[in-house]
């Protein structure tokens, strides 16, 4: 086992992989930093699987689109019961596989496919870093994941891997993204200016792309382009501010949890409007939760201000509840943030705040404030102010 910190280069890491191949290495290997982990499964010196990453859920979904086009991957759903947690890709893609729905072609691109987005992700990672400091350690263990229904013949070459890996940051490299990840999600900020930019057609395209749900990677999938190029033509538009690009969070794992509702709660939990709640306090959120979802709302809470953004861009509340004196980001800030945002644009936001002078509520409604209520929180006013938004 090899554990500890080294600094890599870039042409080390990709080394680093290869020796394991040349010596015939059957194991798992992980490599982690500050941000995610990455973990490399082996036989026989060849990477046959290999997981982790910033958005699983995302990448499975962009391979299922790309080689099972014919399956409708985000309407699959399967009992979490028959998963194992580490492994619920390869558990999904051996259960198609039995059912007959996917072939041993499908599985092998979408294999290699995983494989080098992987590590990719790992290069960008190190030239990010600049210390280039990755954890790595390697142990042998046996899987089951080794002994599927893969074999040897059916993945690449490592050797073409790596070239065809380091061939793409290299074109990355030489387009001056290193900076850009294609995990990020592009938003877009200022619509007047850019639609001035644009033909009226495009402008549209891009205005109903642009929203912060979508990665730049989801992108060049749904558009059916190249990830490079696609990166490319929206640089002018991210240096001159008016796209963003966004972190983004996973989404959720294609499983139904416990025992499938009636319709009729299905849809009505369809359709009964969703309140988030930004605040740092866990006992305010506590409190509200129970008071709106008593009153038949869908609830989520966003304790930490640094990911309010991404998350109400995934979820797209029907009204926003914002405390207004919160650590690292303020009420004020994060207010304009969502007025910024297109899809979120006339979200009604809620102020709540412990204070009621008129300064605190001209400035939050400069911000796009829609309302307030005071501490401490009150049931009836605060389903009253909630009321008075129709959904």
């Amino acid at each position: 086992m090899i554990q500890g910190k080294t600094q890599f280069t870039m042409k080390q890491i990709i080394d680093h992989f290869y020796a394991c191949s040349q010596l015939k290495f059957s194991g798992k290997l992980e490599l982690k930093n500050v941000l995610t982990q990455w973990t490399f499964y082996y036989r026989r010196g060849q990477i046959i699987w290999a997981a982790g990453g910033l958005h699983p859920v995302r990448r499975y979904l962009r391979q299922m689109s790309t080689y099972c086009p014919d399956l409708k991957a985000n309407k699959l759903r399967f009992r979490s019961s028959d998963f194992n947690i580490d492994f619920w890709q390869l558990e999904l893609l051996d259960s198609l596989y039995q059912h007959n729905r996917i072939t041993r072609e499908q599985i092998t691109a979408i294999l290699n496919s995983t494989i080098k987005e992987l590590l990719f992700d790992i290069i960008q990672q190190a030239f990010l870093s600049g210390e280039s400091s990755l954890l790595s350690k390697s142990q042998r263990e046996e899987q089951k994941v080794l002994n599927l229904y893969l074999t040897q013949d059916n993945i690449e070459n490592f050797i073409h891997q790596k070239q065809e890996v380091h061939q793409t940051w290299q074109a990355w490299s030489d387009a001056g993204l290193q900076q850009i990840s294609p995990h990020k999600a592009p938003i877009l900020c200022q619509p007047k200016k850019m639609r001035q930019k644009l033909p009226e057609r495009l402008y549209k395209i891009w205005a109903n792309l642009l929203t912060g749900k979508w990665t730049l990677s989801d992108l060049s999938v749904k558009m059916k382009q190249n990830l490079l190029p696609l990166t490319k033509s929206l640089v002018y538009y991210i240096d001159q501010g008016m796209i963003e690009l966004v972190k983004v969070t996973d989404l959720p794992l294609p499983v139904t949890l416990g025992k499938v509702t009636s319709d009729v709660q299905t849809k009505k939990k369809k359709t009964s409007a969703l309140i988030a709640c930004i605040d740092d306090s866990p006992q305010v959120c506590q409190l509200i939760k129970e008071i709106v979802t008593q009153a038949g709302y869908r609830f989520i809470s966003i304790q930490n201000p640094l990911e309010a953004i991404p998350m109400l861009i995934e979820y797209r509340p029907n009204l926003i509840l914002l405390d207004l004196i919160m650590p690292v980001a303020n009420g004020y800030e994060i207010c304009s943030q969502v007025r910024r945002v297109s899809i979120l644009a006339t979200t009604p936001v809620i102020i709540i705040t412990g204070k009621d002078g008129l300064v605190d509520r001209v400035r939050a409604k400069m911000v796009g404030a829609s309302n307030f209520i005071s501490k401490p929180i009150e049931p009836k006013k605060l389903l009253a102010t909630i009321r008075k938004y129709k959904f």
